[in-house]
């Protein structure tokens, strides 16, 4: 996904890839790449935290 910068500017934005979804602690998390990251580093959110489930393919949803 493509992530704009705080001043709403697409242009000096980056790219956050999710690579993956997982249960911890009873909560859905999610760990992701963010291309300002170097190729090892990882972020993760709760499914509170990302607050767009919604939007989370069916194959990730809780069942």
């Amino acid at each position: 996904m493509n992530v704009a910068h705080n001043t709403g500017s697409s242009l000096v934005g980056h790219e956050v890839v999710l690579t993956k979804a997982f249960l911890h602690g009873g909560e859905t998390w999610y760990e992701m790449m963010d291309s300002n990251d170097g190729p090892l580093q990882r972020r993760y959110l709760s499914d509170k935290e990302f607050g767009y489930e919604a939007t989370v393919p069916k194959l990730l949803r809780k069942k």
